[in-house]
């Protein structure tokens, strides 16, 4: 069955992948160049924070380490998307899928916006587009499932 919306949704899908792979590069291949942000980089690494079971790493580690599991996020859920999509779902899980993309694409926007980071902000506005216009699309489709009684 071809849910009316699933192509964009593919498409969406990714462009989540492809942002992931577009962070990790930047996440792998930016360090300070400057001498105020080398500065910071080695107070960063020299800063440690303890927590508990032996681990103290520092707040550098830290960073990089919410930087990577942005990356390790991001192709989690386009990948996820893409098997979503190519599984042939009915059209109530696309929409249902559809619609948890779109409120945690808002939200990684909205701490975008908040925190005036414009690169991801952009990528996932056009995202966020794709979802929409994935969601618009099904809405105007014929529905193909019937309910048989799962809620």
């Amino acid at each position: 069955m071809k849910s009316p919306g699933r192509r964009t949704f593919i498409v969406a899908s990714v462009f989540l992948v492809l942002m992931g792979v577009m962070h990790g590069i930047a996440q792998l291949t930016s360090r300070a160049t400057r001498p105020e942000g080398i500065a910071i980089e080695a107070a960063m690494r020299g800063y440690h924070v303890s927590l508990g079971f032996g681990m103290s790493p520092s707040l550098l580690d830290l960073s990089d380490n919410l930087g990577f599991s942005v990356t390790i996020a991001l192709l989690w859920l386009g990948a996820m998307g893409l098997v979503v999509a190519t599984a042939d779902p009915s059209a109530r899980v696309l929409r249902r899928t559809t619609i948890v993309n779109l409120v945690g694409g808002a939200a990684l926007a909205v701490s975008q916006a908040h925190y005036r980071v414009a690169p991801p902000l952009v990528l996932l506005a056009l995202i966020e587009l794709l979802f929409v216009v994935s969601l618009i699309r099904q809405g105007t489709g014929k529905r193909c499932d019937t309910n048989d009684g799962e809620v």
